[in-house]
């Protein structure tokens, strides 16, 4: 993936949040900061990428090493 981030209201428990969309397919990615200090990605439509198999792959929680 490539591009720009849309920043869009942060929902509860997030700092920021983003809204990342593939124009040339159905993908939407949601990458959320979270106040916890992970961040949290949600991922739609992305299969065309790596596939059936990998659905949801990139989705949860992840934390700075």
């Amino acid at each position: 993936m490539e591009g720009t981030g849309l920043q869009v209201a942060a929902g509860e428990n997030q700092k920021r949040r983003w809204v990342w969309n593939d124009n040339s397919s159905q993908c939407v990615v949601v990458l959320s900061e979270m106040k916890n200090g992970k961040t949290s990605v949600m991922t739609r439509g992305c299969e065309g990428y790596c596939g059936a198999s990998a659905a949801g792959a990139m989705d949860g929680q992840y934390s700075k090493k």
